[in-house]
């Protein structure tokens, strides 16, 4: 795993020119306003409590990652610098693209109606595009190490534990495929495997392009 030291250094070398994008900002404010919005539509459409919405937009893993997007994001608009930046960028890069592949791939890619579609469309086309491309033609790069490759996947690795737990105690999976009474264990952890390879690929990607892009610069 890689030192506090490392992270930290990293961090301190990051390339001031550029990467302090205005488009990091509209999407900031674009993430913040869907999870706001899912909120609502929670509380307002399905209803559901405050205190459950809440909740739920924990457990959800796409709405967990809009959020995470979001503070990411208005930290790198604002030139906000802290030890684990570089960490937590190419976590939610890699957790923005795994939720529009496993959106096109495991879930109904068609949109709902109403305004669940537009936040949904947001969600899963828009804000992992558009986060992808940042980090792709304006930065920031950091030239992360491999070390950091374990760290990456941390977070989503921790919510499908979470989620896997939550749902044998309590019969509520946030997504069909994890739903091991419906589907059987067999079936469940064939689609953790493949999750975890997802998440472990591109998150290798995402640091060999980092690397390779940050030695070009």
């Amino acid at each position: 795993m890689m030192s506090t030291h490392d992270l930290l250094a990293q961090t301190k070398s990051l390339p001031r020119a550029g990467w302090r994008s205005p488009a990091y900002g509209v999407l900031a404010f674009a993430a913040f306003a869907a999870t706001i919005g899912v909120w609502l539509l929670m509380v307002l459409d399905d209803g559901r409590t405050p205190a459950r919405a809440t909740a739920d937009l924990f457990l959800t893993f796409t709405n967990l990652t809009t959020l995470l997007v979001g503070v990411v994001a208005a930290c790198i608009a604002s030139g906000l610098v802290w030890r684990w930046l570089s960490l937590s960028h190419l976590t939610v890069t890699t957790m923005a693209v795994v939720t529009g592949v496993v959106n096109a791939l495991l879930l109904d890619p068609a949109l709902p109606g109403g305004w669940w579609g537009v936040v949904d469309l947001f969600q899963h086309y828009v804000m992992p595009l558009m986060l992808l491309g940042l980090w792709l033609t304006v930065g920031p790069r950091f030239a992360v190490s491999w070390r950091t490759l374990p760290a990456v996947v941390a977070v989503p690795v921790a919510w499908l534990a979470v989620a896997l737990v939550r749902g044998t105690m309590s019969d509520e999976y946030p997504y069909d495929f994890l739903d091991a009474g419906a589907n059987g264990w067999a079936s469940v952890a064939t689609m953790v495997v493949v999750l975890l390879a997802l998440l472990l690929g591109l998150g290798a990607a995402f640091v060999a392009i980092d690397r390779a892009r940050s030695r070009r610069s």
